[in-house]
């Protein structure tokens, strides 16, 4: 996958456990502890995955922080959720207050892959009718060197890399530039589908509507895709940004 070192839950000591998982408080003190340990001056990529809110969530040792009101049913499932969804805001706090106060620049991003599994019930109250409203999450970008702010409307997975060098100033590869116009004319994708505008469109649907040129982007897109698991050359000059063009 191209990383230095991988560490998985046996390879080292988690200082904090919430239920069976390691917490996400455990989780960022380990980030803290990997970049206080690196050598001086050599810049670290860190990429985690956490596993503290994973379902189900009918602990009886974790009780609920979080109560629902004016529901048409008790939901606890969805209480101990919002719990550990408060805890996660708390040890996201500390990450950032952490990396407030280093000298060097700092960039860090938070993004899910999916809302919780819970009652059916509950999401119907909340009005989400339907599967696919179920993978749209939040996500945050935060850095320690630029007072600014902004809403991004809709976005898929696979920008986020290329937003991020953008906001670094740094000159992105091949690839990372090729999806950042990719953004322009299709907002956001997933595996169904795309946004063209403001309308979702099916890949497979030849009278979609869409412009010849986005469509004939999306072809480039699954070409790049190719290159990238089968073509190692591909990998050094398009996506890494070594070698010939």
């Amino acid at each position: 996958m191209g990383f230095d070192d991988i560490i998985f839950l046996q390879d080292t000591d988690w200082d904090d456990y919430v239920r069976h998982f390691v917490s996400d408080r455990g989780f960022v003190h380990k980030v803290i502890e990997l970049y206080e340990s690196r050598e001086a001056g050599v810049p670290m990529f860190f990429f985690g995955v956490t596993m503290q809110n994973h379902s189900d969530y009918d602990d009886p040792d974790y009780p609920a922080t979080v109560h629902l009101r004016g529901f048409d049913q008790a939901y606890p499932a969805v209480e101990q959720y919002l719990s550990l969804v408060r805890d996660t805001d708390d040890a996201i706090r500390e990450l950032i207050e952490y990396f407030q106060g280093v000298d060097e620049p700092v960039q860090i991003v938070f993004f899910g892959d999916h809302q919780p599994r819970l009652n059916s019930g509950f999401y119907r109250e909340v009005g989400q009718r339907y599967a696919m409203q179920k993978y749209v999450v939040p996500f945050v970008m935060w850095d320690n060197y630029e007072h600014r702010a902004e809403e991004v409307p809709v976005t898929s997975v696979n920008f986020l890399g290329a937003r991020l060098i953008d906001l670094t100033g740094v000159q992105k590869p091949a690839w990372y530039s090729f999806l950042s116009a990719l953004s322009e004319a299709v907002p956001a994708m997933d595996h169904a589908g795309f946004y063209d505008g403001d309308t979702f469109r099916e890949y497979d649907d030849d009278d979609s509507g869409a412009d010849s040129q986005t469509l004939a982007m999306l072809d480039e897109y699954r070409i790049y895709q190719c290159a990238n698991m089968f073509d190692d050359d591909a990998d050094r000059a398009l996506f890494i940004g070594k070698g010939a063009q």
